[in-house]
């Protein structure tokens, strides 16, 4: 089981479905889960995945 938290981003889990044998990713800043592997997304979008997108918003409103 510790082979598959290896490299999640901070805040996350990654579990295994007992039901179907999938594994699935557990966001716990958005108290949210996922099919979708968290490390993939990051990669395509480079937007941290634990960030809302209104908090995205105002972090760059206050960088300008």
């Amino acid at each position: 089981m510790a082979e598959l938290q290896d490299n999640v981003p901070p805040g996350w889990d990654c579990r295994i479905d007992l039901k179907t044998g999938r594994q699935y990713y557990i966001n716990h800043y958005t108290k949210s889960t996922t099919w979708e592997d968290p490390r993939l997304r990051l990669r395509h979008h480079g937007t941290p995945l634990h960030v809302a997108t209104n908090q995205m918003e105002m972090i760059q409103m206050q960088v300008i």
